[in-house]
């Protein structure tokens, strides 16, 4: 069968061949090297120690003996006797004046795989990042230096790649540089789960089954990076986003930082979880660039700043999830254009103004949470119309609308309750209207009317079991924060 690249069988046979040779030339090569080196530093050595006494030796011109020829006599008598000690102008330095590398084959190889991975790279991008200047060679503390290090001595997939230069080795020397770069970011030695990340194997089998924890790959590309609940700490490396991802799973965490505009960059994204962390800063407004996105969470950081009206570009986006940060300003009316949505999440945040009748467009909506907001208003002009599908699709919404102890006003009006309930169908009277269209809670703690709940009240009205049913009803008033389906209804 063909590999990722297209490689058959035969090609392995190949390769294994072709990478057997590349050993040999390169085990070659370092040991000319070396030779050159060590001859080099003799000469060295030789001519700052040694050389200041080769004349008192004699030879040649300076009056050694040669063969067939009498020693030359000298031309006069010295003028005067010679001084006991001669004047010592300077002393030998001990060492010789330039001190080799200890290791000066291994460190040119290395810059020499180096500048053939930034060489391979660099054409591949629109400008080339940081990680891929000469500059990484100054530092040897930096993250980036351990890595380039690593991939160019110890990682032997990286070595084979080079080897061969097969199709798509680009590709894979950048998505293996993202990762180790992400992994030694963001805490990777000290992961619950390392599920083989920095190991030579290929980075498509950086993944632990058991807990479905690591990398995940399609013909050879990595699709998706999940490490939720597994100690990750650290803010996301620029370096990241050249990956293409499908999804990125990071619940439960502590990551930090913000969130770059370069995932505009990742047009394949479809799934963003990302929740239970320390993001801070703004949602960019490049979110909108991600026309595969169906589904964002980023719950419970503290993202601060608007709803970025560009969220209404992501068209095929089914949940929207953005509650418990430090949100501000109004809820933008593009979010009426996201036909798909399903679930719509923005409790627990500053968001203030009431809420646009555009979204009354939102025909597939099944879950609504605004609960803690700022929100105000009456909400009859989106839910109670034709546009919005309640037998179809609705299901659970939450929010303030419940007069506090003290009686003040709720902060939202609904009567989702009684347009969810179906009509009656008996000649029994029906007190939904007056009896049902409740929430549950006394002061702005969490209130929830299901369209399952109202029709179940109905039921029982209609069956004559209305002790149970008001009941049922006080019951969930002395509950706050409770919803009806979580007390049986």
């Amino acid at each position: 069968a063909s590999g990722a690249d297209g490689a058959t069988p035969s090609d392995a046979m190949l390769r294994k061949h072709q990478q057997e040779v590349a050993r040999t030339r390169r085990l070659t090569i370092m040991a000319v090297i070396f030779v050159i080196v060590v001859a080099a530093v003799g000469v060295i050595v030789f001519l700052v120690v040694g050389g200041g006494g080769s004349n008192s030796s004699g030879g040649g011109a300076d009056g050694s003996n040669t063969a067939g020829l009498e020693p030359a006599q000298p031309s006069a008598q010295p003028s005067a006797q010679p001084t006991s000690q001669p004047t010592i102008t300077s002393q030998p330095t001990s060492a010789p004046t330039i001190t080799p590398s200890s290791f000066p084959t291994m460190y040119i190889l290395q810059f020499e795989a180096f500048t053939q991975i930034r060489d391979i790279i660099g054409p591949t991008l629109r400008g080339p990042p940081a990680f891929l200047d000469d500059s990484v060679w100054t530092d040897q503390n930096s993250t980036t230096f351990k890595i380039a290090e690593w991939m160019t001595l110890s990682d032997q997939s990286t070595q084979d790649s080079l080897d061969t230069n097969l199709p798509g080795i680009s590709r894979f020397l950048l998505e293996r540089y993202a990762l180790l770069d992400m992994y030694l970011s963001m805490n990777g030695p000290n992961w619950f789960l390392r599920a083989g990340f920095m190991t030579g194997v290929d980075h498509c089998d950086w993944f632990d089954d058991a807990n479905e924890i690591g990398v995940e790959c399609d013909l050879g590309t990595v699709t998706a990076v999940k490490l939720s609940t597994n100690n990750v700490a650290g803010s996301l490396p620029d370096s990241f986003y050249f990956l293409n991802l499908r999804q990125l799973e990071i619940d439960v965490s502590d990551i930090t930082g913000t969130i770059s505009s370069h995932i505009g960059d990742m047009s394949r994204l479809q799934e963003i979880w990302v929740t239970g962390a320390q993001l801070t800063g703004v949602i960019p407004s490049e979110i909108g660039l991600l026309e595969n996105l169906k589904g964002l969470r980023m719950r419970d950081h503290g993202l601060v700043g608007p709803i970025p009206s560009e969220i209404g570009d992501c068209q095929r986006l089914t949940t929207l999830d953005v509650g418990k940060n430090a949100l501000s300003g109004m809820v933008p009316s593009e979010i009426g254009r996201l036909e798909s949505l399903a679930t719509l999440r923005i409790d627990r945040n500053g968001i203030e103004g009431t809420l646009p009748t555009h979204l009354n467009q939102l025909g597939q909506l099944q879950t609504f949470h605004l609960i803690f907001t700022n929100i105000t208003g009456n909400l009859d002009p989106i839910f109670c119309t034709d546009n919005f599908r309640w037998e179809a699709n609705f299901e659970r919404f939450t929010s303030d609308c419940e007069p506090d102890e003290l009686g003040i006003p709720p902060k939202v009006i609904a009567h989702v309750a009684t347009s969810a309930a179906p009509a009656p169908r008996t000649s029994a009277p029906s007190r939904i209207d007056s009896q049902y269209n409740v929430t549950v809670n006394a002061s702005h703690a969490e209130a929830a009317i299901t369209k399952r709940a109202a029709r179940r009240a109905w039921t029982m009205e209609t069956l004559g079991v209305n002790d149970r049913a008001s009941g049922m009803l006080e019951q969930a008033r002395a509950s706050p924060g409770r919803s009806y389906t979580s007390i049986g209804w």
